[in-house]
């Protein structure tokens, strides 16, 4: 009984290498095939240029990250934002002299009356300065509208915690509702408030 049993597990055996073994001729005959082969070279060029496009997209993304925290400015609000100084004005004079009605984040605020009472909040909860990141400043959106507008401010923070507390507070309620996470306190200079 042993030694049927292992003629036939050798049998078992012989028989699926020889499958296998025609299988493998089998596509050694499709490799060999003029058309094949040239499929083959073409697949085989597809992946390698596939993997190249994934390592430039790769390479492109980490310049844009690189890009976007270098660089000389003033203020560095967030970890990875830069703010260049030309860009940015005193708010409350920024907002009280432009002309738009609604100079600052028209989604949050409405009208600039709106605005300058949050800027002015600000200060009341202990901001050292509150500075307004003009971004659009194109001649056709001043003409339009009458002035710049802007959607982001950078606020500098106080030394004394309670009121530094009292700012994150209110910055916690901005930068919640508009979907992002509350910054913590680690004592940063500035924060800054961005609105959609």
């Amino acid at each position: 009984m042993q030694a049927q049993a292992s003629v036939g597990w050798r049998l078992t055996i012989h028989s699926s290498q020889a499958r296998i073994g025609r299988r493998l001729v089998a596509r050694l005959r499709l490799y060999s095939h003029p058309v094949a082969a040239l499929l083959w070279v073409g697949l085989i060029q597809a992946l390698g240029l596939m993997k190249r496009i994934v390592a430039l997209l790769i390479f492109s993304i980490i310049l844009t990250s690189a890009d976007c925290s270098s660089g000389s400015s003033k203020h560095e609000p967030q970890a990875g934002i830069s703010v260049d100084s030309t860009q940015t004005a005193v708010a409350l004079d920024w907002l009280r002299s432009n002309k738009n009605e609604s100079a600052l984040a028209t989604n949050r605020f409405g009208p600039t009356s709106a605005a300058i009472e949050f800027v002015e909040q600000l200060f009341a909860a202990g901001a050292t300065q509150v500075l307004v990141v003009a971004r659009f400043t194109e001649p056709e959106r001043i003409a339009a509208e009458g002035g710049p507008y802007a959607d982001e401010l950078i606020v500098q923070l106080p030394k004394n915690p309670e009121q530094r507390s009292a700012l994150f507070r209110i910055i916690a309620k901005e930068t919640e509702s508009e979907g992002f996470e509350s910054p913590q306190d680690t004592g940063q200079a500035t924060e800054a408030l961005w609105w959609d």
